[in-house]
């Protein structure tokens, strides 16, 4: 048996990002979507001096 605690913690603050993909479409615009967030959002914070 799982020893379950609870606790209160302080509000959270998520962020997201959409776009409608058609079913057929995912394999290859959802790489793509991934792609250009990351490059226009992310990469700088993981790039070494």
């Amino acid at each position: 048996m799982m020893d379950v605690k609870y606790a209160k913690k302080e509000a959270l603050t998520f962020i997201g990002f959409h776009k409608t993909i058609k079913q057929e479409e995912g394999y290859k615009e959802c790489p793509a979507f991934w792609q250009k967030a990351y490059s226009e959002r992310f990469s700088h914070l993981f790039q070494t001096q």
